[in-house]
């Protein structure tokens, strides 16, 4: 299934040194054009209310990047182009160059949002890394940050190990702003992701698993009954510590959520349930 096209002319994915590098995306020139902009939000919600369904999600994804086309400081079409990337990538796309184009995608609609500050732009432009720009931004910014960092990492993992050497400087420092910004946005994204990125990370690139366990439980704290962190805690944190106990339990509980709990989100953990269980099948596979 091909992944949905895109307006956003960016993220081609070369090899440079030892690990991937992407382009970023967070200069741009575009020019607002015309359009009933009521009745595409109305559409582009219409079908992203529906994004179980793979269509639905590429119908919503196109209708955005309409809306984008017709106002480029649109935040929330932004906003909503890097979630459904990611969604399209980890609920609907199996691994391989298609599952990365949408990461890579994703990052980039982030990125955009990003650039939309003055000041953030203009430390890029005079040569700055990105990540090392991440003082100009301001919590308005924290949906960027997040689902770039999301995105990214997920796309780092996937291009290899390598690759996510070279993107660790950048993937700590996103996630870490997240966490001065808005610890409790999305659902404790921030402990969410810092756990991931320490249970990720090899011990000699500040890699710790005692440390993820930390942030782990301040996002459960926060959201006890958001998948997608048990998920991960189990597949990173207890698969490297070799916990086949903790991981089991955390992947049942993943499976007993009642996803009605958070009403606005309900695909993404039902889609999150099917990842707990496909973990769940691989288990003697994961542990010695």
């Amino acid at each position: 299934m091909n992944a949905p096209r895109t307006l956003l002319i960016a993220s081609a994915l070369m090899v440079a040194g030892c690990g991937a590098k992407r382009s970023t995306a967070y200069l741009t020139d575009a020019t607002a054009g015309g359009g009933e902009t009521a009745t595409l939000e109305e559409q582009a919600m219409a079908a992203w209310d529906a994004r179980e369904d793979t269509a639905k999600l590429q119908e919503a994804l196109g209708l955005y990047e309409q809306l984008v086309e017709q106002d480029p400081t649109d935040r929330t079409s932004m906003e909503m182009l890097s979630r459904g990337h990611y969604l399209l990538a980890v609920g609907h796309l199996e691994p391989g160059e298609e599952q990365l184009a949408a990461y890579d995608a994703g990052a980039s609609w982030g990125e955009r949002i990003l650039g939309l500050s003055d000041d953030f732009r203009a430390c890029v432009e005079a040569g700055a890394k990105d990540y090392e720009c991440l003082e100009h931004a301001s919590k308005i910014d924290v949906p960027g940050i997040y689902w770039a960092y999301a995105n990214q990492g997920k796309w780092a993992v996937g291009m290899g190990f390598a690759t996510v050497l070279k993107h660790k400087s950048k993937l700590h420092a996103f996630i870490s702003r997240v966490a001065e910004l808005d610890s409790e946005y999305y659902y404790g994204a921030a402990g969410r992701g810092l756990g991931a990125y320490y249970a990720k990370a090899p011990s000699f690139a500040g890699g710790d698993l005692d440390v993820a366990a930390e942030h782990f439980a301040k996002s459960l704290e926060l959201a006890p009954d958001y998948v997608g962190t048990k998920v991960v805690m189990a597949e990173y944190w207890a698969v490297k510590s070799q916990d086949r106990e903790a991981f089991e339990r955390l992947l049942g509980e993943a499976l007993a959520v009642d996803v009605a709990v958070y009403p606005d989100i309900v695909p993404i953990q039902k889609l999150e349930q099917a990842n707990a269980q496909k973990l769940l099948d691989q288990a003697d596979d994961l542990f010695e």
